[in-house]
């Protein structure tokens, strides 16, 4: 990947940290405080913003990080974001947020629905997750739906069985993004996973993605680990392989898109100087839960396109 600049886990983590209302009020843009939040006047106007995590009323979505939020509403990709963020390293571009919204809150998972039909409904219906697999996950209480608004919602478990992270997808059909958000006071160190037996473990950005995967590849798929980071950061999964020291491979199977390129060599750079095993499986699609509609759509006309599968490093543009 010629041009790549590789970018710290310390500085990702403090580009996404830059508080979004100072950023967009540095650049010319107008909010307005609402309460604990910030409206997005000059902008979206029905997007409210508290630090780096904001929610748009009329579309019911949501999301956080400053990272994310410049790639999505300010028009640029990985590498401009950063470096607009960082100021290009000359010291911080815009102020952090404050203190008091980075303080650690206690997690607690939010009520559960009494059943979790919506949720079920979306993932196996919108999504088109096997249901086996679905089923799977929510007996051992890593997916269910709450109470308050039908999310779904994936639990990751420390290795003592506990819940200490959780992340809330919204199930609303007709919005035009999906909500998503971490759970407050959830530890990023213990995402949405699976923990199998194998020594080997696939690497995914979004539980939906890990799950997708895992409904392409049913055969014998429990033997294996899966865990799904949440992002690029390789901050879960660094827990993870610590945990899981039997773990030697390592398969990235992150998004088939510019950010998920560039994150596979960054990873897996690292990866392969610790003396990991490391591969590359990537989607035909942007993603796998894309490969996953796609192939079950074309699967009564004709052969599926096969994934990329190619070593870590030595991959160009999708494989």
């Amino acid at each position: 990947m010629s041009g790549y600049v590789p970018y710290t886990d310390e500085q990702i983590t403090r580009a996404n940290n830059t508080d979004i209302p100072a950023m967009l009020q540095s650049i010319g843009h107008k909010v307005k405080k609402e309460g604990a939040n910030w409206r997005w006047v000059s902008g979206h106007d029905s997007l409210m913003i508290k630090g780096n995590e904001w929610y748009r009323n009329s579309a019911q979505s949501g999301g956080g990080g400053a990272v994310n939020f410049c790639k999505q509403y300010l028009d640029m990709n990985f590498k401009e974001a950063m470096a607009f963020l960082l100021n290009g390293e000359h010291g911080r571009g815009f102020p952090e947020m404050a203190p008091e919204q980075e303080r650690e809150r206690n997690f607690e998972l939010p009520a559960a629905n009494q059943n979790m039909r919506r949720a079920f409904a979306y993932l196996t219906k919108e999504r088109c997750l096997d249901p086996e697999i679905v089923s799977h996950f929510a007996h051992a209480k890593k997916i269910f739906e709450d109470a308050d608004y039908h999310n779904v919602v994936f639990v990751g478990h420390d290795e003592n069985g506990t819940a200490r992270f959780a992340c809330k997808r919204g199930t609303a059909s007709y919005a035009t993004s999906a909500f998503r958000r971490d759970v407050a006071g959830s530890d990023k160190r213990y995402a949405f996973h699976h923990a199998g037996a194998s020594g080997k473990v696939y690497v995914f950005e979004a539980p939906i993605d890990m799950l997708s995967y895992i409904s392409l590849h049913k055969q014998n798929w429990q033997q294996d680990s899966y865990i799904a980071l949440g992002g690029v950061s390789p901050v879960a999964l660094n827990h993870f392989l610590k945990i899981q020291s039997s773990i030697r491979e390592v398969c990235l199977c992150l998004d088939n898109d510019r950010a998920g390129l560039e994150a596979v060599e960054r990873i897996g750079k690292t990866l392969q100087q610790q003396g990991y095993d490391v591969s590359a499986y990537l989607p035909y699609y942007k993603d796998w839960n894309e490969q996953l509609k796609q192939t079950q759509q074309i699967q009564t006309q004709t052969t599926a396109p096969e994934q990329t599968n190619a070593p870590a490093l030595t991959l160009k543009q999708g494989g």
